[in-house]
């Protein structure tokens, strides 16, 4: 069955979360504020979105604002970032930003930052001593 004829509660999180940026355009904002719009979605459904947020907000002069914590797909989509702590802003900028100090001033854990294939990549920095990178864990 096409997805044009399905009641909205039939569709998949990635179908869902494309509604719900159409209806966002049909009232033709000049911002649309976007919270977690990739949350519980697989792999190439995060990136469809995405990539239609970016490719709307070129097309039609929208500034996005979309809040996420997954930081390697902020960076592969998004030119300005703000990282905040403790609900203040810690940095906002660009890419002159996500330095692996920043990051771990923010989140409390080591990371390098990688280029591959022209894409930056943060990456935690594993500890080689399990129990010590462990030991916030209380069963």
């Amino acid at each position: 069955m096409k997805s044009s004829l399905r009641y909205i509660t039939e569709l998949s999180g990635g179908e869902f979360q494309k509604v719900v940026i159409a209806r966002a355009l049909v009232q033709q904002p000049d911002v649309m504020l976007l919270d977690e719009p990739t949350s519980s979605l697989d792999i190439k459904n995060q990136f469809e979105v995405m990539s239609i947020i970016k490719k709307v907000s070129k097309v039609h002069n929208i500034a996005s604002v979309v809040v996420m914590h997954d930081m390697n797909l902020a960076l592969k989509f998004s030119d300005k970032f703000v990282l905040m702590k403790n609900g203040k802003i810690f940095a906002s900028g660009g890419m002159e930003i996500i330095t692996p100090e920043n990051i771990e001033s923010v989140y409390e854990i080591p990371v390098s930052i990688e280029k591959i294939k022209g894409h930056i990549f943060v990456e935690p920095i594993c500890e080689t001593d399990f129990d010590r990178a462990h030991s916030f864990v209380r069963l």
